[in-house]
């Protein structure tokens, strides 16, 4: 009987070669590789976009605080021999302390505006040559009440305001008498506007109280007497206001003055100039905005109906009617310039200010806006 044996063969299987398990190793090396360099490029497009957000956010603040200024701009057309509402125009238009509602100051810092000795727009507000410095400044008149205020002078006086009559304190001065409700309204050392409509038009000049007095007349009633001393004022026009071509129809309304203006080492500022009392100048002290401003720049415009003019930082006046002074100005326009206060986490890019010749080159991002602001009390 024949014998079988069973054949049986086995074979070696190494579980993955050297070579395998190096691949793999590489593989997944490359995934981790792809997810880190991913999570890192979203980092940082998150961390970037919260920086941008942030310029949005700091953008939409300025903008809205500049408006609330802005919206309670006086349209202040004053009345002299180049602007005259009669023939019964006596002052000269550059005798006039405060010329319009809106004043340039091209290339000034607020260091600059510290300097100045009066209200007046700077020689770079209407000058051929470029302007040294990259940012600018501006003065603005804005009414200084809520409400209502009803403040009119006395028709029983029909020469008031009266240029020829002397107050005590010499020549150079001007008296007014006001209706008796003015008692509570007016105050020694404040800045008003006289206003009044005279062939359809509006002027407004503008002038500080210097005293105040009650008169009682002879029928029982009251009136006030209001004066307006020029001489050695900062504010008063050295002709009187009665001499301009008002009359006792005009009425008073107070005011303040209110500068924008970017720091020598960055940073917008904001201050109100608003005298009382025997605060004749009334500077008040400048207020950080923001430290995140880095450029502004202000652009203007002139003119009405179909002859508007736009204005890149200075003035350039003409001979048409509606573009010969700074009291034609109808509106403005502020550039400004933010720098992010955190850097861009983007590698090899960089960022500039578009106002300035020097390229900064830096990796803090900047971002530039601008929005349009008009005189509504026209």
């Amino acid at each position: 009987m024949g014998s079988h044996r069973g054949h049986f063969e086995f074979r070696d299987h190494a579980a993955f070669s050297l070579a395998e398990v190096m691949i793999a190793v590489l593989l997944a090396s490359f995934v981790a590789m792809m997810g880190i360099n991913f999570l890192k490029a979203n980092a940082t497009r998150l961390a970037d976009e919260q920086v941008s957000n942030q310029n949005t956010e700091a953008t939409n603040l300025l903008q809205k605080q500049m408006l609330s200024d802005f919206k309670n701009l006086v349209a202040l057309n004053p009345a002299c021999d180049d602007n005259a509402p009669t023939t019964f125009i006596a002052g000269d238009c550059s005798d006039l302390k405060v010329r319009a509602g809106i004043t340039p100051l091209p290339g000034a810092t607020k260091e600059d505006l510290d300097n100045l000795d009066h209200f007046l727009p700077n020689s770079n507000a209407t000058t051929d040559q470029n302007i040294s410095k990259t940012v600018d400044a501006v003065r603005i008149v804005t009414y200084d009440f809520d409400g209502s205020f009803n403040c009119r002078l006395n028709p029983r006086h029909r020469n008031t305001p009266n240029p020829s009559q002397s107050t005590s304190t010499g020549a150079g001065d001007e008296r007014l008498w006001a209706h008796p409700q003015c008692s509570s309204l007016l105050q020694i050392g404040r800045v008003y506007i006289l206003s009044e409509e005279i062939d359809g038009v509006t002027y407004s000049n503008l002038f500080q109280v210097t005293a105040l007095s009650t008169v009682n007349l002879s029928d029982s009633t009251q009136e006030i007497q209001v004066d307006a001393r020029s001489n050695s004022n900062a504010w008063n026009q050295r002709f009187g206001l009665g001499a301009a071509g008002y009359s006792s129809a005009a009425r008073i309304y107070p005011v303040k003055l209110i500068e924008w203006a970017v720091g020598a080492a960055g940073g917008l500022f904001r201050r109100e100039i608003s005298p009382a009392g025997e605060q004749l100048i009334g500077k008040g002290e400048w207020q950080l905005i923001s430290d995140q401003v880095e450029g502004l720049q202000f652009y203007f415009l002139t003119g009405g109906g179909s002859n508007f003019v736009s204005h890149h930082r200075k003035l350039s006046f003409s001979s048409n009617t509606q573009n010969n002074g700074f009291e034609d100005i109808r509106g403005l326009t502020p550039h400004l310039v933010i720098k992010s206060s955190q850097s861009s986490r983007s590698s090899n890019r960089t960022y500039d200010n578009p106002h300035t010749a020097e390229v900064e080159d830096d990796s803090y991002p900047r971002q530039e806006f601008s929005f349009f602001a008009t005189i509504m009390n026209q």
